[in-house]
């Protein structure tokens, strides 16, 4: 069973789940674009990324924070031409609580997102 849960990790995350909508004043491009380089800027490795779609994983190695890893989800969605809406989903491997980490990640991408957005 436990070979499962490892083999199906990358596709999916299957522990405790924490998610954020965050209404973007960019295009859905550019938010695509930052959303990109702030997972890079945040030292995570890039699993599929997907622009038509605006989807992207990465997976968050394993530190004393995070403990076993986690999967990071984005999606973006076009609102209108001008502002797009940003779901950041981050998962943990094998823990069913983890204890405020996977919000600690989404809120270190969206930080990282934001000085992306604002620098360009």
């Amino acid at each position: 069973m436990l070979w499962q849960v490892r083999r199906t990790f990358p596709a999916g995350g299957i522990g405790a789940t924490d998610e954020k909508v965050v209404p973007m004043g960019a295009s859905f491009s550019r938010t695509y674009e930052a959303a990109t380089e702030a997972v890079k800027d945040c030292g995570w490795k890039l699993l599929e990324t997907n622009p038509q779609a605006g989807t992207l994983k990465a997976k968050i190695g394993r530190t004393i924070n995070t403990l076993y890893g986690q999967l990071f989800i984005v999606s973006v969605k076009r609102v209108d031409e001008r502002s797009s809406e940003l779901n950041a989903k981050c998962s943990t491997l094998y823990q069913i609580l983890d204890y405020g980490r996977n919000n600690k990640m989404i809120e270190k991408f969206c930080t990282r997102l934001h000085e992306r957005l604002s620098s360009s």
